[in-house]
């Protein structure tokens, strides 16, 4: 198994644990998830470059409780860090949020593994169910 499938079954297992094992919800999650994290993104970076420092730190929260639901341990940390030093005023005002940003693509480089696999779990649901 390479390095990508490790991930997509972690993931995943994460996401089915969560919703106690119900296959269409966790397939529900993950595409909202997958669907939200471009966006907020892009709504914390914009909100730091125009120093709304209250938009900034509502999308990285968000962001911080999105990773620490799926159990995303870089992207929790990243969006955790900048958090703070939003709250605290260290917040680089106009810079990209790096390390922040680099997590939400390695999360979203699973996108088409972690997909896959809801489409199986939804399709072996609806057969038992048919």
């Amino acid at each position: 198994m390479d390095d990508e499938t490790t991930e997509v079954d972690v993931f995943w297992s994460v996401v089915l644990e969560r919703t106690v094992g119900n296959a269409n919800l966790a397939a529900t999650l993950a595409r909202k998830l997958f669907d939200e994290l471009p966006r907020l993104l892009e709504e914390a970076e914009t909100a730091l470059q125009k120093q709304n420092l209250v938009e900034a730190r509502r999308a990285v929260h968000k962001l911080a409780g999105d990773a620490a639901i799926f159990r995303l341990k870089s992207m929790h940390e990243a969006a955790y860090t900048l958090e703070t030093r939003i709250v605290q005023g260290q917040a680089d005002l106009g810079a990209p949020c790096g390390s922040l940003r680099d997590a939400v693509h390695a999360t979203l480089g699973l996108r088409a593994g972690v997909l896959r696999r809801a489409e199986e779990a939804e399709s072996g649901v609806a057969r038992m169910a048919g």
